[in-house]
């Protein structure tokens, strides 16, 4: 799926500053702005480095300004936010921006047309920006102006005495190191000239940054300019990079990096062209994490979060017939198994993760399931996940942190007044938003999948009485869940009992996954009764409300400010999140032509959205109402994994 936007976008400054290209590195880093190349936000950047991958990252190079000196004139293609003025405009010049495999952009000044290209190295804090010189009068000067950050990526730089002005330059390559504690920076360009004059530029204003209600201007610093003279039919390739470029050809790492992408559309030339985009896309979040890899939660800011990779892992990996790094994060996450409770949050500083997201462990039975049954690695399941699932199981059956614990009446209880460990778990200045400590609906469905799944583990294990004894618990479970959770006036489940005994009727989106799981809790017609309801109150194009209209509560729509967007979050706005579990409900209990209506509308939303915001990848959460505005991260692992297991399993892939 190409995205493509004529002047009538390029030129039009409020509308190509909100779309945003993302070219990931696979270590957690990027290169990132505006189609436009004026940088709206603190995290975009041409060489985000992640030095402890995927953590601490640094914004190193912010951007590469370059400017056409033709005689005695010069045309700027650079574009540039301060205060009250655009400078310079190179929008001006840009002809076109296009998103294939790569960013293109085409511009035209002074009677040369140019394409530029940028891309990240897989596996390598390493950015490509390659020019092709298509047509020109005659030689011209191509000069570029790369302009410093070098600060961690949720910073902003402030004019500083620490910065160290000094650069080196030979045989193409320019080295600055502008703090200690910054790696080197390389930038490389074969026969370029350096021309070294060290100054500040002031107050570039980021606009993003601004509506987040957020500090939103910040200093930046440049060495000095490299310069080459070129000629018509030209290309010329700079390399941005942490290590050293060498003798590389930047040409050369560029066609690798474009058949190593090639290459994961290969099985899935049949698929719809937004499908292909869906799976580029989810190249993005798949990244190293010491030996093993991890799943970033999304971007720009998110690091890797258990819950998230867990439930993401299944659309992202298994889907796209990734089993090898499948496996690779399963056994990161499960290396820091602790007391049956799974890391929550990955820290930058490379700390141990954090399990204060606390219900991780649940999300570990439906992925391992998917792995087990898409992949036939018996091996794996039965002398690594099954021990697993075991141990989680025994801790919350006996009780652990966070108030997991199994009641008497077969259910699973989690968190305290003090801590709030279900997916909606946000505070603001130590008040829980949303409070639901207790038996949570969907803490309860995914409960039911791990006593299932360790049961079917333990057969193939030949562990039958184990296996016997589970299969009376998962019964038992069943029978309690049915009773204490249908909600009779409402014609769904309630979303949480508390400690009290007392039943909360709020209605959610994630009460689907007790019937859009692998193993359904609900008989038939109760089935039917909540997918109804769950359709009428919370079903739009971009997903499911988080709450229903008819509660007190809700809020549909977000503002920019990042405190209102906590507050509102999980009142209303939609996700993507449970659509998967939403459309297998439909398949099992619905009807074939509600299911068809429904992928249709998801479809249509979603070939539309992939052309705004951040162009080609699926946002984090919309309001609910037309015409369903995107907010939050740009990219986000969770929502673009519920779409593709959607879409491949329509298209039949």
């Amino acid at each position: 799926m190409k995205l493509a936007f004529d002047r009538s976008v390029t030129n039009d400054l409020d509308l190509a500053s909100q779309r945003e290209w993302l070219e990931p590195n696979g270590l957690g880093g990027w290169a990132s702005s505006s189609i436009i190349g004026m940088n709206t936000r603190r995290y975009h950047g041409l060489l985000v480095a992640a030095l402890n991958p995927p953590g601490r990252r640094m914004v190193l190079v912010s951007k590469v300004d370059e400017s056409l000196l033709v005689h005695d004139r010069r045309y700027e293609l650079g574009c540039n936010s301060y205060p009250g003025i655009i400078h310079p405009n190179g929008d001006q010049y840009l002809e076109s921006f296009s998103l294939d495999l790569v960013p293109t952009f085409l511009y035209e000044a002074g009677g040369i047309r140019l394409t530029k290209k940028v891309v990240a190295i897989h596996g390598e804090n390493t950015t490509l920006v390659l020019y092709d010189i298509e047509h020109a009068p005659g030689p011209f000067i191509l000069e570029f102006q790369p302009i410093i950050a070098g600060r961690d990526y949720h910073q902003l730089m402030i004019q500083n005495d620490q910065i160290s002005p000094d650069a080196e330059f030979g045989e193409g390559t320019l080295r600055v190191q502008p703090y200690t504690a910054t790696p080197p920076i390389h930038i490389h360009l074969a026969g370029a000239q350096f021309h070294h004059h060290p100054d500040w530029y002031y107050q570039f204003e980021y606009h993003e940054e601004q509506l987040r209600g957020l500090e939103c201007q910040e200093d930046l610093f440049s060495y000095g300019s490299l310069r080459i003279e070129v000629n018509p039919g030209d290309a010329v390739g700079l390399i941005l990079s942490t290590e050293m470029p060498r003798d590389r050809n930047p040409f050369d790492l560029y066609e690798a990096e474009c058949r190593r992408r090639t290459a994961l559309l290969k099985p899935f030339a049949k698929a719809s062209p937004e499908m292909r985009r869906l799976m580029l896309s989810s190249d993005a979040f798949v990244v190293a994490r010491g030996k093993d890899k991890s799943v970033l939660a999304g971007y720009p800011w998110f690091t890797d979060r258990g819950r998230d990779t867990l439930a993401s892992i299944t659309g992202l990996c298994l889907t796209t017939r990734r089993h090898r790094e499948a496996k690779a994060i399963l056994r990161e996450l499960l290396s820091h198994l602790h007391y049956g409770l799974l890391p929550g949050v990955y820290l930058e500083s490379g700390d141990p993760p954090l399990d204060d997201v606390a219900d991780t462990s649940l999300w570990l039975a439906p992925a391992a399931h998917d792995y087990w049954k898409q992949t036939g690695d018996d091996d794996f399941a039965l002398t690594v996940l099954y021990p697993a699932l075991t141990g989680i199981m025994d801790a919350m059956t006996q009780g652990t942190r966070h108030g997991f614990h199994v009641d008497t009446d077969h259910l699973l209880s989690s968190g305290t007044t003090e801590e709030q460990v279900s997916w909606m778990n946000i505070r603001i200045d130590d008040v829980a938003i949303t409070p639901r400590h207790g038996k949570t609906v969907e803490g309860n469905a995914l409960w039911h999948q791990l006593l299932n799944l360790t049961a079917e583990l333990a057969e193939a294990a030949g562990k039958q009485d184990h296996a016997k004894q589970l299969r009376k618990r998962c019964a038992a479970h069943r029978k309690q869940f049915a009773e204490q959770f249908w909600n009779e006036a409402g014609q769904c489940l309630f979303d949480v009992i508390d400690p009290a005994g007392d039943k909360h009727g709020a209605i959610r989106p994630h009460q689907i996954l007790a019937i859009g799981l692998a193993v359904p809790l609900l008989e038939t017609e109760q089935a039917r009764a909540v997918l109804a309801t769950l359709r009428r109150h919370l079903f739009l194009p971009c997903g499911l409300r988080s709450l229903s209209p008819s509660d007190e509560g809700y809020q549909p729509v977000m503002d920019h400010e990042l405190i209102s967007q906590d507050r509102v979050l999980h009142q209303g706005p939609a996700r993507f999140q449970f659509l998967y579990a939403t459309v297998q409900a439909m398949r099992r209990f619905g009807t074939a032509e509600e299911t068809a209506s429904t992928l249709r509308t998801v479809r249509n939303f979603v070939r539309r959205h992939l052309e705004e915001t951040g162009l080609g990848h699926v946002s984090e959460v919309f309001d609910a109402t037309v015409p369903h505005t995107a907010h939050g991260a740009t990219a986000f692992a969770w929502n673009t994994a519920e779409l593709i297991r959607v879409l491949a399993d329509e298209e039949g892939l």
